[in-house]
């Protein structure tokens, strides 16, 4: 006659029984970036006198000045506040802790605090 009982399962083993299984892996990150491009917006032109004003706090950037930017990036507006790391002004760039975003993407630039 065959014995009864089992041997008593491992925790571990009882615990991968109940574990998160994704049959269509990689479903949900396609369907983000579907969702992303649907909600995507097309980038704003500006006016002279909001080109004016964002070259006029561009004239007043100090290396290491707080700042806060709101820019255009893949189809949405992002923002962004930190230090400021560095100004390129030759390749049209600007940086922020180390991230890089082109002028030309900007829409709103703001000195928090100066250095």
């Amino acid at each position: 006659m065959a014995n009864k009982y089992r041997e008593k399962m491992s925790r571990l083993n009882r615990a991968k029984q109940f574990a998160p299984f994704d049959a269509l892996s990689g479903l949900s990150i396609a369907l983000a970036e579907v969702r992303r491009r649907h909600n995507a917006v097309e980038k704003t032109e500006m006016g002279e006198e909001e080109l004016k004003e964002l070259n006029d706090t561009f004239m007043k950037l100090k290396k290491h000045d707080l700042i806060k930017c709101v820019y255009y990036e893949d189809g949405e507006y992002l923002e962004r506040s930190g230090e400021l790391t560095g100004i390129y002004i030759e390749i049209r760039t600007i940086e922020i802790d180390r991230m890089k975003i082109s002028m030309d993407d900007i829409l709103e630039l703001y000195i928090l605090e100066e250095v």
